[in-house]
């Protein structure tokens, strides 16, 4: 009798501990499953991006690449008018504006020449783009915009900071650098010429006094 009421206490005991054990495991393998569903689902995501996020990439680092001037600016409360506005009056000089999101243009330039500028799109950024460097032309118009300033980028495939392109928009124009320099040769060439005529002047001058007065003494 006593072995049968020792019996029934072990196994009063052990109920409850192996209902315990069963429902720790079924615990357990509900997160494994959850933690395999979330690897899951982040390893697609990371192997598999959305088509238009390719196209957004892509379309960023042609614009790195395929201009000489793109120049990334802050802006704040723009509405739809003040938009269309500066894009017209950018357009007509050929400067091009466009908004991509911070968070795929850092990943398109993460591993190219231009990861230095990432840290310029952490708050609401636009960026504009030309084929040739017309910082000057950008930087009149943007002082029309209080709601729009520079930040930084990139002119001739030099990373700039925002004192770099106020400064590189002091510089004179390529074409104006082309007239000073030949303006410079041609009066170098002038001043030249004048010289070599008027030694070649004085040396005939001397050579006809010379003649003269040795046919005087003869």
């Amino acid at each position: 009798m006593a072995a049968a009421m020792l019996g029934n206490r072990t196994k009063s005991i052990g109920l409850p501990f192996v209902a315990s054990i069963t429902k720790l495991k079924l615990i357990c393998n509900l997160s494994n499953m959850a933690a395999r569903c979330k690897a899951g689902r982040n390893k697609l995501y990371k192997v598999k991006p959305s088509t238009r996020k390719l196209m957004i990439t892509e379309e960023i680092r042609n614009v790195f690449e395929m201009n000489n001037m793109v120049i990334v600016c802050q802006f704040s409360d723009m509405n739809t008018a003040e938009w269309e506005d500066l894009r017209y009056t950018l357009g007509k000089d050929e400067i091009m504006v466009k908004m991509f999101p911070n968070k795929i243009t850092c990943k398109a330039l993460e591993n190219t020449k231009y990861r230095e500028i990432l840290p310029l799109f952490l708050a609401a950024t636009v960026v504009t783009y030309s084929k040739e460097a017309k910082v000057k032309t950008l930087l009149t118009e943007l002082k029309k915009q209080p709601k729009m300033g520079i930040l930084g980028g990139k002119v001739d495939e030099k990373l700039l900071s925002r004192k770099d392109v106020v400064d590189y928009a002091k510089l004179p124009h390529l074409t104006e650098q082309n007239g000073q320099l030949l303006h410079m040769v041609t009066e170098h060439s002038r001043r030249l010429t004048t010289l070599l005529e008027q030694n070649q002047m004085n040396l005939i001058t001397n050579l006809t006094q010379y003649v003269t007065e040795d046919e005087v003494k003869s």
